[in-house]
């Protein structure tokens, strides 16, 4: 496996974050973005997350499980 910056990086202001509809964020909110297809890290971050929403949006947690299937070997 490549050398991947979650090896090395630290916490920045890497990513611009913008909403795909075009409708303004929240200038004053926190991002935090994670690479999910090569970062076994953010994988678990993002299925942790999953398991915290279930009972309140059964269907977004199906929708991260579902996606991370495709990267979880």
């Amino acid at each position: 496996m490549a050398d991947h910056d979650y090896k090395t990086g630290r916490l920045t202001n890497k990513y611009r974050v913008e909403k795909t509809n075009g409708e303004p964020i929240d200038q004053n909110a926190e991002y935090f973005v994670l690479r999910i297809d090569a970062d076994p890290h953010a994988q678990t971050a993002a299925m942790a997350y999953a398991n915290s929403i279930e009972n309140e949006n059964t269907e977004f947690a199906r929708d991260i499980r579902n996606r991370l299937a495709i990267f979880r070997k």
